[in-house]
């Protein structure tokens, strides 16, 4: 995908995926978030010319609470 981007002349590359809570898509838990974001880091560091980021769409729970804690979001961006 980074490098049919390059080829198409982008700077960056969002690569995101559902939270848990939409099973159909196979939503990602904390752990698979980790990994997620880590493969991302690595194919990144990997290539020249553009900017891997990856991201989550979380839910937002009917209490109000979204789907992943605010501490497995925050790790996720490092």
């Amino acid at each position: 995908m980074a490098k049919a981007a390059l080829a198409h002349g982008l700077s960056y590359l969002a690569i995101t995926d559902h939270s848990r809570r939409l099973t159909v898509a196979h939503g990602l838990d904390p752990d698979r978030l980790r990994e997620q974001g880590t493969e991302i880091r690595k194919a990144g560091a990997g290539l020249e010319g553009i900017t891997l980021l990856s991201g989550i769409e979380v839910d937002i729970l009917d209490d109000g609470v979204l789907d992943l804690p605010d501490r497995v979001l925050a790790s996720s961006t490092s």
